[in-house]
């Protein structure tokens, strides 16, 4: 039927199984008729079919244990002996302002919504008009939003009268492909780190939400080029809730290292003093004493939010072009910033991990995806990216803290 071996499971073909069955019927009775016509000959075919059913389930049985041929639950199960689980797409995320009648209060929760595709965002924290506040898209995925999209007032509330975003949101991720999974499996993020600054990052890249981090350290005595204080430990994270992300910080925060508490070069910072967790502990003789509950000053950074803007030329080299080039090549630019144009293939040599915190934008890497569209339908004449429709450049250079966003209301595609 099948051979668990040295060499992997071996399994047999239709035609090997057919003729096994007929040599035992012919070991049995040598007269035997065995035409495909005749009774025995049927029932050899019918065992034959069976038995190659049994071996293509003992095949799926075998595979399943193979991280990379394996998919699906089985990848699951594999990701969960390595306690790494599947990770479900986080939600996009902008900053929005509020205006209005001064001191007008706007609650947690409140929603707004996007004029083009009609999704709802909901503000992060309670803020008081006038205000800038974070809002977070309750559609989980790659959700974008261009300056001024969302404007619209879902949740009426006395006193406020107009909301928009200067700035493209932060889109979020899909969820976890196989071929991600693969990835995070092999990698291990969710695991303990190597060092401290390994640690953090891999205690909070793990929270829901999180679509953007970043971890860096001055161990010098003085302030760096960065804006980071002295012996200071910076973690700039887009996404996941305030609290869960102070409360992972503080599990892995070295001892001695300050948070940029109070540190105006970063204005985005969110700031709180925690306790620790209280334990008991048994002691040799039985009785029981509390630890924990010190009290913990935590200082987390969100990153300044810098839309970019990209302006695209094509000179056509057919008589007709596909009627959804333009969009084509607006997604294909979307999906390679968010890293999912490639991401079920690992062994090309593209840069496919997106734009991270800190990451400046050069016009080199866009044509990328521009091409991958493009094909032999035209040539790029001119590619341009800036912070505005009316400046493009070669590159947009994005500071320590900021983090590029992108929106298909942003890119102009014009073929001539």
């Amino acid at each position: 039927m099948a051979e668990l071996n040295s060499n992997g499971l071996i399994t047999r073909t239709y035609e090997e199984h057919l003729q096994r069955v007929k040599d035992k019927i012919l070991a049995i009775e040598p007269a035997a008729d065995l035409r495909d016509e005749s009774f025995l000959g049927k029932l050899a075919q019918m065992q034959a079919a069976m038995l190659v059913e049994i071996s293509d389930e003992l095949r799926a049985a075998y595979a399943a244990c193979d991280l990379d041929s394996t998919s699906g639950q089985p990848l699951a199960n594999i990701g969960q002996t390595v306690g790494v689980s599947p990770r479900l797409g986080t939600h996009s995320t902008a900053i929005v302002s509020l205006s209005g009648v001064a001191g007008t209060l706007i609650a947690k929760g409140t929603q707004v919504r996007h004029t083009s595709n009609a999704t709802i965002w909901t503000t992060n924290n309670q803020a008081t008009i006038p205000a800038d506040v974070g809002v977070t898209c309750v559609t989980r995925g790659a959700q974008t939003a261009g300056v001024g999209e969302l404007s619209e007032i879902v949740s009426p509330v006395g006193g406020w009268q107009s909301v928009t975003n200067a700035d493209a949101a932060a889109t979020g991720d899909d969820d976890e492909s196989d071929s991600e999974l693969r990835v995070s499996i092999r990698t291990g993020v969710s695991a303990i780190g190597s060092n401290q600054l390994d640690s953090i990052f891999g205690e909070v890249a793990k929270i829901k939400g999180i679509t953007h981090l970043r971890v860096e350290m001055n161990d010098e005595k003085i302030t760096d080029s960065n804006g980071l204080q002295p012996n200071s430990v910076i973690v700039i994270a887009q996404g996941g809730d305030d609290d869960e992300i102070l409360e992972a910080i503080m599990r892995k925060k070295p001892p001695g290292a300050k948070l940029q508490q109070g540190n105006g070069h970063f204005p985005n910072r969110v700031e709180a003093i925690k306790n620790t967790p209280l334990r008991n502990i048994q002691r040799a003789d039985g009785s029981i004493v509390q630890t924990g509950g010190s009290a913990v000053s935590l200082c987390l950074v969100r990153p300044e939010l810098e839309t970019i803007h990209i302006t695209i030329t094509i000179v056509k080299t057919e008589q007709v072009v596909s009627s959804s080039l333009v969009a084509d090549i607006k997604k294909s630019i979307i999906e390679y910033v968010n890293a999912t144009l490639f991401e079920s293939k690992t062994d090309l040599g593209f840069d496919q991990t997106g734009f991270e915190v800190g990451e400046s934008v050069p016009v080199s890497k866009l044509y990328t995806p521009v091409n991958k569209v493009l094909g032999s339908q035209g040539y790029i004449s001119s590619l341009g990216v800036g912070e505005s429709a009316g400046s493009m450049n070669q590159v947009v250079n994005i500071g320590f803290a900021e983090l590029a966003t992108f929106a298909e209301s942003n890119i102009s595609v014009s073929v001539s």
